[in-house]
């Protein structure tokens, strides 16, 4: 995907998003809404996200299927 345009969609009225898509979409997205993606805003997406612990990675690691349903996680070693 090259070009994403999401402009009207909810999830625009968060602070971050459009540093958030940059960083999950950073080596193809070229177009987000309208608006040519900016070297410095890669690497404002990297220095905001880079090994952060999200909740689509604990989801995705999780042994639950619904991450809402998560009590406990362990995340030593």
């Amino acid at each position: 995907m090259i070009i994403l345009d999401i402009s009207g969609n909810e999830m625009c009225r968060e602070e971050y998003y459009r540093v958030y898509i940059l960083f999950h979409l950073k080596k193809r997205l070229k177009v987000l809404d309208g608006i040519s993606i900016e070297q410095n805003e890669i690497q404002q997406a990297n220095e905001m996200f880079s090994g952060r612990l999200t909740d689509e990675i604990i989801e995705s690691r999780s042994s639950t299927q619904y991450f809402s349903d998560l009590k406990e996680l362990d995340i030593s070693s």
